[in-house]
């Protein structure tokens, strides 16, 4: 154990040999670090079939117990995300493995999102149809500032007025209006398609 980061290797032909005893110079490659050992070991093993996975991603899927099978594409040592064997196993059956690489990195990248959405809800008490009726309720605050001031407006004018002042104003313009229209502040003239303001004359 004195060198336990180096490794020697030593090329023969007959098995179950004990080379523990032979003296360094006489292996084929003496003392090579661990980066270049797995290099130099890909290359004799030949397992160019597996990049760019290293040989033990391999050893560690293909070698397994009895109780492994009984699922053959998920070994239970495999204790890691799906997202990490999944690729692999798809460029040894032959798939093109970026393709399952990039549907977990969207399906990781879609659960941060939601976790996001999620703790915006949180931290604001409510939901997002509750954002939504606020949100409404600023563009009828806003439809019954401009009318008050003008009295009337004809109705696409209103609407392109909403559009252009709010985010999203020409999706809120009708629920604005119709809230407005509830609340007796406003009424609506087919035959112009204007919009008059009829409530009290104190300010918004």
């Amino acid at each position: 154990m004195e060198e336990a980061t180096k490794i020697s290797f030593k090329k023969h032909e007959a098995r179950h040999q004990d080379l523990s005893a032979l003296p360094l110079a006489d292996w084929d490659h003496q003392d090579v670090p661990f980066d270049r050992a797995r290099d130099l070991l890909d290359g004799l093993l030949d397992w160019r079939a597996l990049k760019p996975w290293p040989f033990r991603k391999g050893l560690g899927y293909l070698l397994r117990s009895q109780d492994d099978f009984r699922d053959v594409f998920h070994l239970r040592k495999f204790a890691a995300a799906h997202s990490d064997w999944k690729p692999f196993l798809a460029h040894v059956l032959g798939f093109n493995p970026e393709l399952v690489t990039q549907h977990y990195k969207k399906e990781e990248e879609l659960a941060e999102k939601q976790a996001t959405s999620q703790t915006i809800k949180n931290e604001l008490g409510g939901s997002i149809e509750d954002i939504s009726k606020i949100e409404g309720i600023n563009v009828s605050l806003l439809l019954l500032g401009r009318l008050k001031a003008r009295r009337v407006d004809e109705y696409d004018v209103l609407r392109k007025y909403a559009k252009k002042s709010v985010a999203g104003g020409d999706v809120l313009f009708l629920p604005a209006l119709n809230f407005l229209f509830l609340m007796g502040l406003v009424d609506y003239h087919p035959k112009t398609d204007a919009v008059e303001y009829v409530g009290p004359n104190e300010t918004v």
